[in-house]
């Protein structure tokens, strides 16, 4: 008898452990879960402004092409602010125009949260 009464206090205790146990697990699954939805909230705004990259390898080369390359957060850059950083990076004649060439994602030079990179051909002005 005595055996037994042993044997129910531990099977009591081991079921407070356990419980306590389920509770510290599934605090510190929503606690992680919290910090990872802030933190892909705070990523969203990441990226800052384009900005100037490499050109892409192998661009086909006539009459002395130049090509612009940008890396740019495709969520919170807009098309307009990319064209705009091209037309202004273009060394060709002044007021000439640009025009939408490549977009590329994968194995590019571009960071992390700036991942997308456009690349543009600079067209010059027609006479």
């Amino acid at each position: 008898m005595q055996l037994c009464a042993h044997w129910d206090d531990r099977m009591r205790i081991a079921r407070n452990i356990l419980g306590w146990r389920m509770i510290k697990r599934n605090t510190v699954i929503l606690f992680g879960l919290s910090l990872l939805l802030a933190a892909c909230e705070q990523a969203s705004r990441v990226g800052g402004s384009p900005f100037l990259t490499t050109n892409p390898a192998n661009l086909p080369r006539a009459d002395a092409q130049e090509y612009i390359s940008i890396c740019y957060n495709a969520d919170t850059t807009t098309r307009q602010s990319t064209e705009a950083l091209a037309m202004e990076s273009c060394k060709k004649d002044v007021g000439g125009t640009i025009k939408f060439f490549r977009h590329d994602m994968i194995f590019n030079d571009c960071p992390v949260v700036t991942k997308a990179r456009a690349t543009f051909l600079c067209l010059p002005r027609r006479k």
